[in-house]
């Protein structure tokens, strides 16, 4: 008996000195409660850092220590529902295992909305949609997907209505509760066409004044404009975003004037996007992604060097590369090209490289790669190709590659006056993207080459709409309008170039002097002859042999010869400058 008495005052202070360590005993294991908070958040920063497999391994334990608590349940629930580690099976799992230890209602109401997602109508008992007091948002969710599945539509569109006067707010861990109802609901009534309800919905969200905050507004803003876009009332898809100074909506308002074809205003909404977040890398790169297929490389350079700085990623430097090529800066697009194929031996510098072989006429060689990396492509399998950080789509990237091997080809063939041939590689260029103004602009020029004017001009003028800015276009007209001997009209064409761009670009400068050797003014055309070849002297030939036919005039042979010995240089395949040298040869 004493023995026993003695055990029991042991058990006692036992007891005592446990309590005064914040610790209790449950399932016969003891749990320190700070330690146990302290692991709960450690797994929530884990989570909220994206590393979930960790955070899962976390949560499974503190269920183990104590299977009553609700908040491991709800957040491996989100880990399984939300997050790129989702599963399905493992949601619908961890959501019965908390009805069963916890009893709690948010457990059954997860559980409810999983089974409705999954047309599991039978496993749905009544007691779950049928609440006399204590409705709130989740309810109201679940209710709305449910009253639709049975058809009942006048539940369904009451449901709607009291969610939206509903103004209950769960906050769980990083995700604000409402705001993926929200999600869910809006995605649930515009993937299931309920259009008409999903616009009342959202027009009743940015007219509540006070059951929901402005992000929910904005939110709402951005899904109703994606609807009016849908029933092609674009007015109205812009009044709703264009006064919302926020990175998403001017990257929606960017997508929107793609589809109106307003570039400029494309380009001006994707930079607003980027210089609202400075500091998020993937906004500076698609700022830079559409000044470079739209042909602005000064911008591309500016938002690729920023996209640069925040993260040092090889595609940045793949984009600087052509960029590069674009402004003509050759030795420097050769050196990241092959600096980045050393480390990587992978497509898009492989075709760079392709690119400066074809810029410095080598063409053979360029053929080859290009050969190269077509028959990869055709090969690959994407599945298998994963991208660094996946800053880019897989499809978008090998569209852009593509698009280039198809633009090399065709540069290769009209550089060297197989015109015909050129045209299926710019068609195949359109084929991947359509709107390419390189693939556009090769296009109408091989055109008017071949005096399919008519054909040119067809193109040309919708590919003005699309870029009504724009030099290399305006370049094109002024070249169209010089073949059909407009010359007023060509003169106009080449100066707006001069406007947007006076000082990279050696065609304008070309084109002038031609209409001027036309017009017989041999000293305007001789002046911008010779800043044409001054900005660039390894290109073109008409420069080179309009301005040797002013020396010849002017008795100055030797000048005459040297410009036609550079003309032969620079493209072999016309007999112009061959035929000039040879009776400059008989006249000496």
């Amino acid at each position: 008996m004493i023995l026993v008495s003695i055990l029991l005052i042991l058990l006692s202070l036992l007891l005592v000195y446990l309590f005064s360590k914040n610790t209790f005993f449950f399932n016969f294991n003891v749990i320190d409660i700070e330690e146990y908070e302290n692991s709960l958040e450690e797994a929530n920063i884990l989570f909220s850092n994206s590393k979930y497999q960790e955070s899962e391994k976390i949560y499974i334990k503190l269920i183990k220590l104590d299977s009553k608590k609700i908040d491991p349940y709800l957040n491996l629930f989100w880990t399984y529902y939300m997050t790129p580690y989702s599963d399905k099976n493992k949601s619908i799992e961890i959501t019965e295992k908390c009805i069963k230890n916890t009893h709690e209602r948010i457990c059954k109401r997860l559980n409810m909305i999983l089974m409705l997602q999954n047309d599991d109508l039978d496993k749905i008992d009544d007691s779950l949609i049928t609440f006399e007091k204590n409705m709130d948002d989740l309810d109201y969710w679940s209710l709305i997907i449910y009253f639709d599945k049975i058809g009942n539509y006048d539940k369904f569109e009451e449901m709607v209505k009291n969610y939206l006067d509903s103004s209950s707010v769960y906050e769980k861990m990083i995700y604000d509760f409402r705001m993926w109802q929200f999600h869910d609901i809006s995605n649930y009534l515009i993937t299931n066409d309920k259009i008409d309800t999903a616009m009342f919905f959202f027009h009743q969200i940015i007219e509540k004044k006070d059951n929901f905050d402005e992000h929910y507004k904005i939110e709402a803003k951005q899904y109703l404009s994606r609807l009016y876009q849908k029933r092609a009332d674009f007015k109205k898809a812009e009044d709703l975003l264009i006064n919302i100074n926020n990175a998403c909506s001017y990257q929606a308002l960017g997508a929107l004037y793609s589809k109106m074809n307003y570039t400029n205003k494309v380009i001006q909404s994707f930079i607003k996007s980027a210089d609202i977040e400075p500091n998020r890398n993937d906004l500076q790169f698609k700022a830079a992604m559409l000044c470079f297929n739209y042909g602005v490389y000064g911008c591309a350079e500016t938002y690729i060097d920023r996209a640069i700085n925040i993260s040092n990623i090889s595609i940045y430097n793949e984009i600087k590369g052509y960029i590069f090529l674009g402004q003509n800066r050759i030795e420097e697009a050769r050196d990241i090209f092959n600096e980045l194929y050393k480390i990587n031996s992978s497509l898009f510098p492989q075709v760079g490289l392709a690119h400066i072989l074809i810029i410095e006429m080598d063409y053979d060689a360029a053929k080859l790669i290009l050969k190269d990396s077509k028959m990869y492509l055709d090969i690959l399998d994407l599945n298998e190709y994963e991208l660094e950080n996946k800053i880019f789509d897989i499809g978008e990237y090998f569209r852009l590659v593509k698009s280039m091997i198809s633009l090399g080809f065709g540069w290769i063939y009209s550089n060297q006056g197989i015109y015909e041939e050129s045209l299926q590689y710019f068609d195949q260029v359109l084929i991947f993207n359509s709107k390419n103004i390189l693939g556009r602009v090769s296009k109408v020029n091989s055109l008017i080459w071949l005096n399919k004017l008519e054909e040119a001009e067809i193109l040309l003028n919708e590919t003005l709409e699309l870029y009504p800015e724009n030099q290399y276009v305006h370049e094109a007209v002024g070249l169209l309008h010089f073949n059909k001997g407009d010359y007023e009209e060509a003169e106009d064409s080449f100066k707006k170039v001069l406007d947007i761009e006076d000082k990279k670009y050696t065609c304008p400068y070309e084109g002038l002097g031609l209409i001027y050797y036309n017009q017989g003014d041999y000293s305007k055309s001789k002046k911008n002859l010779i800043k044409s070849i001054d900005i660039n002297p390894d290109i073109e030939f008409k420069k080179y042999n309009t301005l040797a036919k002013i020396y010849i005039k002017e008795e100055k042979f030797n000048e005459a010869r040297i410009l036609l010995e550079k003309s032969i240089e620079n493209y072999p395949y016309d007999d112009e400058a061959k035929n000039l040298l040879e009776d400059l040869n008989e006249k000496e």
